[in-house]
């Protein structure tokens, strides 16, 4: 999972942010899609996020899971966050090659 701090010091402490909705102060604001076949559904994490000229921001993520051979699978994610904030996000369609 994915959860949100800010620094105020340039990187030296953190503190964790209140995210509505949940228990606990830092999130998460993203997670894997548990429950389901998705290629992301086991773990999320080393997120990376770029803010957008229009406003706004994408969240670039690793996503495992295990396939029913048993073999790990690992991709690269893109989500977008819901208006300006840092605290909700929606996964962006895959591209098809």
């Amino acid at each position: 999972a994915i959860g949100l701090a800010r620094s105020n010091d340039r990187g030296r402490s953190w503190i964790k942010e209140t995210v509505a909705g949940k228990d606990e102060p830092g999130g998460p604001v993203f997670e894997a899609r548990r429950g389901t076949k998705a290629w992301d559904n086991r773990v999320v994490g080393t997120p990376w996020v770029v803010p957008m000229p229009a406003g706004g921001f994408r969240l670039y993520y690793i996503g495992s899971n295990f396939g029913e051979d048993g073999r790990a699978t690992t991709g690269i994610g893109c989500v977008e966050s819901v208006g300006d904030g840092l605290a909700e996000w929606r996964r962006v369609p895959p591209v098809s090659t």
